[in-house]
């Protein structure tokens, strides 16, 4: 869920993933997981995407380093 007013708080709050928008009010932002500092709804893609880079190559090392 996205939202930048007040009136998005509970819902920012309650979502799985709540994205208060940089330019919104401050109590959004405090209900918020996330604040998108640019505004752009691409940057959530990205960063799912880099996050799941991350996580997968955190498990290639993970089995690297465990003896078989």
């Amino acid at each position: 869920v996205t939202g930048d007013g007040t009136n998005d708080a509970p819902a920012l709050k309650c979502a799985h993933l709540g994205v208060a928008m940089q330019s919104g009010t401050e109590v959004s932002k405090e209900a918020g997981d996330m604040i998108l500092l640019d505004n752009n709804f691409s940057s959530i893609i990205q960063a799912i995407e880099t996050g799941r880079l991350l996580s997968d190559n955190l498990k290639k090392v993970a089995i690297y380093l465990l003896p078989g």
